[in-house]
């Protein structure tokens, strides 16, 4: 599939030239900064490799087959990356049961979550020894700043054999620096400044669906 995507990559942008307008308009990337005027077979490899590394090879197959809507292996590719995409969304759909704590300030948050379909059950509870209580069957924790430092962590640490349940800290920009307890810092995976809803959302589980299916 990959050498396919370079092959449909070369034959609609077959000049460097070419290829960098399509990055720019399309991505907001320069080609300059990836690789300099080279053969066209090492210039796309390149720009694939960084494409891979960076984390942006979906959406330069996205907008490689919308700049070329007629051209059928660009289309041919995306549309097996969506059916892979899919599938993957499927084997964890439902399968992520998660608790955030930080209501009522991350019920926006909760609620956003709730509608991925990745996830299964969301309990939204607000400080102290409340998320305890969730943490039998929790596959991870969401945590607000502002109730880092009054989490209960009882029942955090697994058992014999178990790995670690994840943390993701959520960061409002009015709670930044705020204090957060020792035993909760030690499991956080990812911090994620808080933003619109739906968005913050998405990127607390991409990095859970990530971290569990690991």
């Amino acid at each position: 599939m990959r050498r396919r995507f370079a092959d449909g990559l070369g034959e609609n942008y077959p000049s460097y030239a070419e290829l960098d307008l399509f990055l720019e308009n399309s991505l907001g990337r320069s080609l300059a900064t990836i690789t300099a005027p080279d053969a066209l077979p090492l210039v796309v490899h390149r720009v694939l490799r960084a494409a891979r590394v960076g984390g942006w090879l979906a959406e330069l197959i996205e907008a490689s087959a919308d700049d070329s809507p007629h051209d059928t292996t660009l289309g041919e590719v995306r549309a097996a990356v969506r059916r892979a995409r899919a599938v993957a969304v499927r084997q964890v759909a439902a399968e992520l049961d998660l608790v955030v704590v930080g209501a009522p300030a991350l019920r926006p948050l909760a609620e956003a979550i709730r509608a991925d379909p990745r996830v299964g059950r969301v309990a939204c509870v607000s400080t102290a020894g409340r998320a305890s209580a969730n943490l039998a069957t929790a596959d991870a924790l969401v945590v607000g700043t502002e109730s880092a430092g009054r989490v209960d962590v009882t029942g955090l640490d697994p058992a014999p054999g178990s790995r670690m349940l994840p943390i993701v800290l959520v960061e409002a920009p009015a709670s930044m620096g705020s204090p957060v307890a020792p035993r909760l810092a030690a499991s956080v995976t990812q911090i994620v400044v808080a933003g619109e809803a739906a968005e913050t959302a998405r990127r607390v589980v991409d990095h859970l669906a990530a971290v569990i299916a690991r």
